[in-house]
């Protein structure tokens, strides 16, 4: 929450413009302590001890507007940045003052799509970093599974019938042990043979470590892109794996 409310800090310094003038500060100190603002976190902004802030990780387009158009009502200096624009929105506007607002809600929502990008691609960056450790800890080189696979039918089968269990349970909600359910997945999994965890150290070819290694940035690549989208593909899988039998299944057709 505290990178998200770092962010959005950086993405409203962003469209104010001007970072590190005195005339862009002040304004952002008033923008943050606006009553339809602050109340929004704790403490205040700039402040010390007991009223040192807890920023924000979201505000409503509606609270920024309105807090901006007031803070131009009052008087309150506006950066170069504010300022173009809001006179801008006004022209559009003429007299309607809702219109004016939107205009104001749909420039925030704008810089909000880049904070929000710029968090996404935060977030990938630690979740590849996790996991490439938890794989290289764990041992888990998807080349090497994709390879045991390929050549185990029996393994195969095995793996595809604990796909079909998991994709029975629906979406799964938050585990309230993830730990204790990664375990247990994992004990699962290696006890139907899959190639998980480190060998003996007579077992280990150090001559195939350059494989290993792409084995290794392939799953933590896998792991990144988050559970939501590989359940999601999961099902795919399985729906189209269900939609008939298995070639070897499927009996000779009569003559």
């Amino acid at each position: 929450m505290l990178q998200r409310a770092a962010h959005l800090e950086a993405g409203i310094k962003e469209l104010i413009g001007e970072v590190g003038k005195p005339d862009s500060q002040a304004f952002l100190a008033k923008l943050y302590n606006h009553s339809l603002i602050n109340s929004l976190y704790q403490g205040k902004y700039g402040g010390t001890g007991k009223d040192k802030a807890t920023l924000p990780s979201y505000i409503p387009a509606s609270n920024f507007a309105l807090a901006v158009l007031d803070l131009r009502n009052t008087g309150v200096n506006l950066p170069a940045n504010v300022k173009g624009a809001v006179d801008t929105f006004v022209h559009l506007a003429g007299t309607d003052p809702t219109k004016l607002q939107q205009y104001v809600e749909d420039w925030y929502n704008s810089a909000m799509d880049r904070v929000s990008g710029w968090y996404k691609r935060h977030c990938q960056r630690i979740l590849l970093a996790l996991g490439l450790a938890t794989t290289v800890l764990i041992n888990v080189d998807c080349i090497q599974i994709g390879q045991r696979l390929f050549t185990d039918s029996s393994l195969r089968e095995a793996v595809a019938d604990m796909a079909k269990s998991q994709v029975k349970q629906n979406a799964p909600a938050a585990e309230p042990d993830a730990g204790t359910q990664l375990t247990t997945n994992l004990k699962s999994l290696d006890g139907m043979g899959l190639p998980l965890g480190w060998p003996e150290a007579n077992g280990w070819e150090w001559s195939s470590l350059g494989m290993h290694l792409l084995g290794w940035l392939l799953t933590a690549f896998a792991v990144s892109l988050g559970a939501p989208f590989w359940f999601d593909m999961l099902n795919k899988i399985v729906s189209i794996r269900s939609a008939g039998k298995a070639p070897e299944e499927k009996q000779k057709s009569p003559r």
